[in-house]
């Protein structure tokens, strides 16, 4: 699961379409995890720290310029230009 979240948010920074199934990926995580007799409250942590990790390892090098982030964001929604690509 921990890798699963890890290469999911690596998805989700590459091509905007990761977001169409993000809430059944959260969802599902979500509710494996509260499930049963005794809540995984550390395996929700551990997930949590992943995606922070790895949303700050894929983020760090640009939030130093702000007009870096703003071409990043550009890139990774084009609407500008359609967001779908033939």
């Amino acid at each position: 699961e921990l890798a699963g979240a890890a290469f999911f948010v690596c998805a989700l920074n590459f091509k905007h379409m990761g977001l169409y199934f993000a809430p059944c990926f959260f969802v599902y995580l979500l509710t494996k995890n509260l499930r049963g007799k005794c809540f995984g409250i550390g395996q929700i942590a551990a997930l949590g720290m992943v995606v922070v990790a790895v949303f700050a390892a894929l983020w760090g090098p640009f939030l130093d310029d702000v007009g870096a982030v703003k071409q990043v964001l550009i890139r990774l929604f084009p609407v500008s230009r359609g967001v779908f690509e033939d």
